[in-house]
């Protein structure tokens, strides 16, 4: 047996050999008439509660996410997409379930958002929205509207922040009864790590859709400080959440 012949028997003989250990799962995570959201991963068959392999989760037939885990960890190349177009959403490493290196998040129009540098946590690239502009910066004892480097942006872009809305966002019963509609506002404080604070309602609607607007946008966490002077600042930020009949929208 020559040296390729008898190295190819080898590859072959662990692949099924790993094969043998490992035991494919099917989980439902939502099941209802309009949506069937499921995963695809594997698990060693000496312990079910570690997965090791491949992993996909779809939405109604459509491939939403692809990964891998090693040990039980996300690991290697992660792939989210737009699971009505089947454009990249999003692309990047990870090693032992932490994000590494160079993310890319795209828009719905497939267009590149953000690059992210997880490593060193930079961020490379962002869109018109970091293009200077004015914005409301904090000092220690002031306020003041002036021109910044970039404002603040969400990591991920604004797919993720959707995705974040539309899953946790709940029209309040009281309001649909009343038949409220319209854009509630909320203003908030970003400091120079990117966290948020001070949170509160500056153009109201309706008490219970004021409340539903403050509790999704706490859930906002992963903001990018925007910059002046090349050095991250504190700043006010505001955001605007829509009810609406016809669905909850940024």
């Amino acid at each position: 047996m020559n040296t390729i012949s008898a190295t190819l028997l080898l590859i072959f003989t662990a692949f099924a050999t790993t094969a043998q250990e490992l035991k494919k799962v099917k989980k439902t995570l939502v099941s209802n008439p309009f949506t069937h959201r499921w995963e695809e991963y594997h698990v060693l068959k000496s312990d079910k509660k570690i997965k090791h392999g491949p992993y996909q989760q779809l939405v109604n037939d459509k491939v939403e996410e692809t990964g891998f885990y090693k040990d039980n960890q996300k690991d290697s190349t992660w792939t989210k997409f737009f699971f009505y177009s089947g454009a990249i959403r999003e692309q990047g490493l990870y090693a032992k379930n932490q994000r590494v290196g160079v993310w890319k998040f795209y828009n719905n129009k497939n267009e590149l958002e953000q690059s992210y540098d997880f490593s060193t946590q930079k961020l490379i690239f962002s869109g018109p929205e970091s293009r200077p502009k004015m914005g409301w910066v904090i000092t220690e004892t002031d306020t003041l509207e002036t021109v910044v480097d970039s404002p603040a942006v969400y990591l991920g872009g604004t797919a993720t922040y959707a995705e974040i809305l539309a899953k946790n966002m709940r029209f309040p019963a009281p309001a649909v009864r009343r038949g409220v509609q319209g854009r509630v506002y909320v203003t908030f404080m970003i400091d120079e790590k990117g966290r948020t604070s001070g949170h509160k309602v500056s153009k109201p609607i309706d008490r219970d859709c004021d409340e539903e607007a403050l509790r999704v946008s706490r859930l906002l966490t992963d903001w990018l400080p925007a910059v002046k002077d090349g050095k991250p600042v504190k700043s006010l930020h505001m955001i605007p959440v829509s009810f609406n009949f016809g669905g909850i929208v940024r």
